[in-house]
């Protein structure tokens, strides 16, 4: 066997396992953390338990993961010793790039934008031990102008009373808890750095499947030095998290679809080996349906993986092929059980954010159960199929092979080269648009969205190279399926991927700066087209002569694959999200003290970013309170205060906006460093000083 040592087992093999049991714990403490967060029972003890307990099944459940995956999803290098120092040069890549984005981690403590109402979420969750805000009786909640309204954060009905509910799945909220449970403010900030590194680990584990070994490191180097992958890593994303599920669940459903005899397992426990496969698909099963506990469109990764696991049941052996149903059939199950679980969490905990994206959920569930269906029917009735019709669908598979194939170079070049000049995607007016438009020097029209462009956006951080050849893969795994499919890493990863990739290729629905645009692209449309063009130069090199394949493969999966991703971040690599902002809050904190309450005064959007944000940080009682009451107004909400046994502060962005309302400010503290700048018709090449100020001041003589 290709790449084997003498108990059957890669050189990399036991990466494999260490990778698998670091995921298999993650995901264990998510999950178990996330139903402990929607009941309002988050705290270390109960949470430590749930985690061990969930943790320690999931591992022990797993077959270790070997290279008798189905098909020919295998490295090829028969040379151990080169695959060990592949393995080894990967995880160096991957460790210097953890180090730089734990060092120029992200501060998002304001909720402006998405990692903000998550690192506010984790933070309240690590307090509180739940997700509901409720809102207390007190003088703000007693007063006829002020007002607790907060960006990302809504109002639910509650037994309690009056709550608000922080927006999104919340997954990744319980991790970011977890981090400040540990390590405080800095270790908070940093799970999403450790998330990014385990999220190419991975995609690894993952490309060591279908790739040569120096062709998957050279993969994984370029993924992980592009700055999406980068700078999606440093602040606080779904998106890495979802990566993790998702290529961790994919490698785990090759193991349990595998003929193979097991290998002993993680924790070598004696079970059989259907038991074995039937776990581990449960497992993968429950890996990939937690891609949707992560995020609300996780559900569109997994719609073609029915039908693959249909055809990879259709071309298994007979003696294997009742066992494989089982297994696919334990998949669906624990899919079924992770998704159902998300589904609680945003019904109870998120309502709203589910009501307004309940049409496109329902399409893409739908769409699986669909897809679903129609593979279950094909497998049922592929051993009963009239001999006529077997013969019809054998001679049109490699005529569809071959169309679809070409629809995908087709659509690629079309969708890359000719919709940009014959189409102009619009939306609803944005002032946020325009303004980086004048910015830019480029046509002011905030109707603009940019997403005729999408091809092209790849391009910006891939290099049109790869992505050209990731295209290329596409259409040659769709050419050789409809000759003869093989269910292998590289057919399993493009139903992951295809799907997706095609839908927010055409319409990504999402603010067209970047980079923030990218991250419909994280998950898997970048490392699809990466893995890819690997595949690809991994096929064209065996053209060449046997000896020199290796090192033809990795010169030049090394520079068509790495050297383009690297240029593009080198210019903004010392960016980091909302530098200086913790110790500007904390600050503030304080100067205020435990016995305070807060009135943040609503200047510029201070008041939708910081009154929770600041309750989560500091501890106290916060409200957005008007200037418009005037300094009399102040002073009374003040004395109200005093009664309870609480100082009023006053926060805003200037001194100017404190002397509104007569108070003098006692403590002023300024965050500022580099940001990458924000673009809408090119590829962000410069860092901005960003810079935010606050101030704070005691309301009374």
């Amino acid at each position: 066997m290709p790449n084997a040592t003498d108990d059957g087992q890669t050189p990399v093999s036991g990466l494999r396992r260490a990778v698998a049991t670091v995921v298999l714990a993650i995901a264990g403490t998510a999950s178990s953390g996330l139903v402990l967060a929607v009941i309002g029972w988050f705290r270390p003890l109960p949470a430590t338990v749930a985690a061990v307990v969930a943790s320690t099944a999931l591992i022990l459940a797993v077959r270790t993961p070997t290279e008798t995956s189905v098909g020919r999803g295998r490295s090829r290098d028969r040379s151990g010793t080169s695959a060990r120092l592949a393995a080894a040069a990967a995880l160096v890549v991957i460790g210097l790039v953890t180090v730089s984005n734990v060092a120029s981690h992200g501060e998002h403590l304001l909720a402006d934008r998405d990692p903000g109402v998550y690192v506010t979420t984790g933070r309240w969750l690590a307090d509180e031990g739940q997700l509901l805000v409720t809102t207390p009786d007190d003088p703000f909640s007693r007063h006829e102008t002020a007002e607790r309204t907060d960006l990302g954060f809504h109002p639910v009905d509650d037994r309690a009373g009056s709550a608000r509910a922080p927006q999104f799945s919340h997954l990744l909220p319980v991790l970011l808890a977890w981090g400040h449970w540990i390590g405080g403010t800095t270790g908070l900030l940093i799970v999403p750095a450790l998330l990014g590194a385990v999220a190419l680990a991975a995609v690894w584990s993952f490309a060591t499947r279908m790739l040569r070994p120096w062709t998957a490191t050279a993969a994984i180097a370029a993924l992980a030095v592009s700055p999406v992958q980068v700078f999606f890593s440093r602040d606080a994303y779904s998106e890495p998290l979802t990566q993790i599920l998702l290529f961790a669940g994919l490698g785990l459903l090759l193991d349990a679809m595998s003929p193979a005899s097991p290998r002993p397992t993680l924790s070598r426990p004696r079970l059989s080996r259907p038991s074995r496969a039937l776990a581990t698909g449960a497992v993968a099963g429950l890996l990939l349906g937690a891609t949707f506990q992560a995020r609300i469109d996780g559900v569109g990764l997994l719609v073609l993986i029915p039908m693959w696991l249909a055809l990879a049941l259709r071309t298994a052996p007979g003696s294997d092929r009742r066992e494989m149903v089982r297994t696919a059939a334990a998949v669906a199950a624990g899919a079924a059980v992770s998704i159902s679980l998300g589904l609680v969490d945003l019904a109870l905990r998120s309502p709203s954010y589910l009501e307004r994206l309940t049409p496109e959920l329902l399409a893409l569930l739908g769409t699986l159960v669909v897809v679903a269906m129609l593979a279950v029917a094909g497998v049922v009735l592929a051993d009963r199929a009239p001999p006529w019709w077997v013969r019809a669908r054998d001679r049109w598979n490699a005529p569809l092979g071959a169309t679809a194939a070409v629809l995908v170079g087709l659509g690629a070049v079309l969708g890359w080269l000719v919709r940009p000049a014959i189409s102009t995607v619009r939306g609803d007016d944005s002032d946020f648009i325009a303004a980086i438009q004048a910015r830019e020097g480029s046509v002011v029209d905030p109707t603009l969205r940019y997403a005729e462009h999408s091809i092209e956006w790849l391009s910006w951080y891939l290099g049109p190279v790869a992505v050209a050849l990731g295209f290329v893969g596409i259409a040659l795994v769709l050419w050789r399926a409809g000759r003869r499919f093989e269910p292998s890493a590289v057919t399993l990863l493009v139903a992951a991927g295809f799907g997706v990739t095609v839908l927010y290729l055409w319409r990504p629905s999402i603010s067209p700066d970047h980079l923030w645009a990218m991250r419909r692209y994280l998950v898997v449309t970048l490392p699809l087209l990466v893995l890819l063009a690997g595949w690809v130069i991994d096929a064209a090199t065996r053209l060449a002569p046997v000896p020199a394949r290796a090192t033809v493969a990795t010169a030049v999966a090394s520079v068509v694959l790495v050297l383009p991703p690297a240029l593009a971040t080198w210019p903004i690599r010392d960016a980091r999200p909302h530098p200086g902002l913790a110790d500007a809050v904390s600050s503030i904190c304080a100067e205020v003290g435990d016995d305070a309450a807060i009135g943040v005064i609503p200047e510029d959007n201070l008041g939708l970013t910081a009154p929770l944000a600041l309750r989560a940080w500091c501890g106290v009682p916060t409200s957005v309170v008007p200037v418009g009451i005037g300094p009399d107004g102040w002073q009374r909400l003040a004395e109200q205060w005093s009664a309870e046994g609480r100082d009023l502060y006053a926060v805003a962005r200037s001194p100017q906006a404190l002397g509104l309302v007569g108070v003098a400010p006692t403590v002023e503290a300024e965050a500022s460093g580099p940001e990458v700048e924000q673009t809408l018709t090119r590829r962000p090449d410069e860092t901005v000083e960003r810079t935010t100020t606050l101030t704070a001041g005691p309301v009374g003589p």
